[in-house]
C-alpha cells in the first residue's frame, strides 16, 4: 500500500469514527430528551395527585365542618326543647333561660319580644334575674313590642296552668 492509500484509509477511518461518534451522541441526546419528557410527565402526574389529594382533604374537612355544625344545632335544639318542657311545668329558671336564649339568639332567631315574654313569665314567679332582664330589654323595645310580649305572656300562662 502506498502512502497515499494509507492516508486515505486513515481519513476514511476518521470520518467513520466521527460519524459513529455523532450517531452515538445523537442517540444519547434522544435518550436524554426522552428521560426529560418522562420526568416532566411524572412531575405533572405528581402535581395532579397532590392537587387531587388536597381537594379530597378539603372536601373531607368541609363535610366534617357541616357534620359538626349539624351536631351543634341538634344539641341547641335539644337544649331548647328540654328548657321548654321544664318551663311548661312551671320551672322559673327554665323560663328565665328561655328568655336568655331568645335575647342572645343562641340556637334561635334573636327575638326581644319572646325574651321579654319568658322573662315576664319567670318574673311572676319572683325570679330576680328575669325582673332585671325584662326591664333592660324593654329599653330596646317599642311600646307595641312590649304590649305584644305581655299579651303573649298572658296567653302562655293561661294555656299552661
Amino acid at each position: 500500500m502506498s502512502v497515499d492509500m494509507l492516508f486515505i484509509v486513515k481519513i476514511i477511518a476518521s470520518v467513520v469514527g466521527i460519524v459513529l461518534f455523532l450517531g452515538i451522541s445523537r442517540e444519547r441526546e434522544k435518550e436524554n430528551e426522552r428521560r426529560e419528557q418522562e420526568e416532566i410527565r411524572e412531575n405533572k402526574q405528581r402535581q395532579v395527585q397532590v392537587r387531587l389529594r388536597k381537594e379530597r382533604n378539603e372536601r373531607a374537612r368541609e363535610k366534617d365542618k357541616i357534620r359538626k355544625e349539624k351536631e351543634k344545632e341538634k344539641r341547641e335544639k335539644d337544649k331548647i326543647r328540654k328548657e321548654e318542657e321544664k318551663a311548661e311545668r312551671g320551672d322559673a329558671e327554665a323560663q328565665y333561660n328561655l328568655g336568655m336564649i331568645y335575647a342572645s339568639g343562641d340556637g334561635v332567631l334573636q327575638d326581644n319580644v319572646m325574651a321579654h315574654m319568658y322573662w315576664n313569665i319567670s318574673a311572676v314567679s319572683g325570679h330576680t334575674g328575669a325582673i332585671k332582664n325584662r326591664g333592660d330589654v324593654e329599653k330596646k323595645m317599642t311600646s307595641s313590642e312590649i304590649e305584644k310580649a305581655q299579651d303573649l305572656a298572658r296567653e302562655w300562662v293561661l294555656t299552661h296552668q
